[in-house]
């Protein structure tokens, strides 16, 4: 197994700090729902990794989803950043199949 670490100052101070950290945090997971998109569905090891991330970040998730949704404090984050994270994340849940949900 290769680790490679590196050694990037971001900074994120100041008050636009939340608004950094979304813009951050969205580029991310765009990565990530390209990476799965790219492999296709059929990759199952792609896709049991990319359910992994979604449990890891669990709390982080349900957090900007609710502030997609208008639910608890507001922030002084971008209505726009926060939006476009958690269409990122609906993908990433809806390409993994990590919700079954049946109508």
């Amino acid at each position: 197994m290769i680790e490679i670490t590196t050694n990037i100052l971001v900074d994120i101070a100041g008050p636009d700090a939340i608004t950094k950290h979304y813009d951050l945090l969205s580029a991310v997971v765009r990565v990530l729902c390209a990476a799965l998109l790219s492999r296709g569905s059929q990759n199952e090891l792609s896709l049991e990794q990319g359910r992994r991330f979604l449990v890891d970040n669990r709390l982080s998730i349900m957090a900007v989803l609710k502030k997609s949704a208008g639910l608890g404090i507001g922030s002084s984050a971008s209505e726009e950043s926060i939006v476009e994270l958690a269409e990122c994340y609906m993908i990433l849940i809806n390409v993994t199949g990590f919700l079954n949900v049946s109508i």
